[in-house]
This record gives structure tokens, C-alpha cells and sequence, in this order.
């Protein structure tokens, strides 16, 4: 058993209180699930993060749809990528770097689910 077993499940716990805040799904009977032809099947992924000095920064526990069982043309019309690459970044910072008009903004999303109405 892990040493970081409440850890964990208290991250569970803030995961699912920020998915249903948001309204990112809908609960379902589990017995129903073979009706539900429009249902995605999730899987609970779990992380220890870090400090640059390798102590224990925090415990994750991400809820993540499997893809996997969607199909092309039913589930889904099309893919993207929501991460932006390396050199979008810098070129971002290097515009707010020669402007100093311009103000940045961090954000942590704690949950990125993306939440699609049809």
C-alpha cells in the first residue's frame, strides 16, 4: 500500500469536486453503460511532483478520458492539440519583452477536461 494513499484520495476528491463545478459531465448508472453508446470510459492518473531540491511538492490525481474506445466519425470529427510548442512561447515572451505596454497573466488549470455541448 502506498505512504501516500490519503494524499491521494483527498487529490480524487478536489478533482471531481473542480469536474463537477464546471459541469464537465453528466453521473450515469454504471449498469447502464452498454446503453450509453455515447459514454467515455475514464482512468484515474496519479503523479508525486517534485521541489528542485526533491522533496515532495505536491500529490496529482488527474481524471483522464480513454480516447482509445472513441471512433472517427461517431465520437469525434476532429483532433487538436490544446499545448502550445516551445516557439510560440518564446515569441510570446519576446513580444511582451519589446512592449512594455503589455501585461502577462499566469494560470495553473487545475483541470482540463475539455467540455464539449453537443
Amino acid at each position: 500500500m502506498s505512504p501516500f494513499k490519503e494524499a491521494y484520495i483527498q487529490a480524487e476528491k478536489t478533482e471531481i469536486e473542480t469536474h463537477i463545478k464546471n459541469g464537465t459531465w453528466e453521473l450515469i448508472d454504471p449498469t447502464t453503460l452498454e446503453t450509453q453508446p455515447d459514454c467515455l470510459r475514464v482512468r484515474w492518473v496519479y503523479a508525486l511532483v517534485q521541489a528542485a531540491d526533491g522533496t515532495l511538492k505536491k500529490v496529482k490525481a488527474r481524471l483522464c478520458a480513454m480516447g482509445c474506445f472513441q471512433s472517427e466519425g461517431h465520437d469525434y470529427d476532429e483532433t487538436f492539440s490544446a499545448v502550445t510548442g516551445i516557439t510560440m512561447i518564446r515569441i510570446i515572451i519576446q513580444i511582451l519583452n519589446l512592449n512594455p505596454e503589455h501585461e502577462s497573466e499566469h494560470w495553473d488549470v487545475t483541470a482540463a477536461f475539455i467540455n464539449v455541448k453537443k
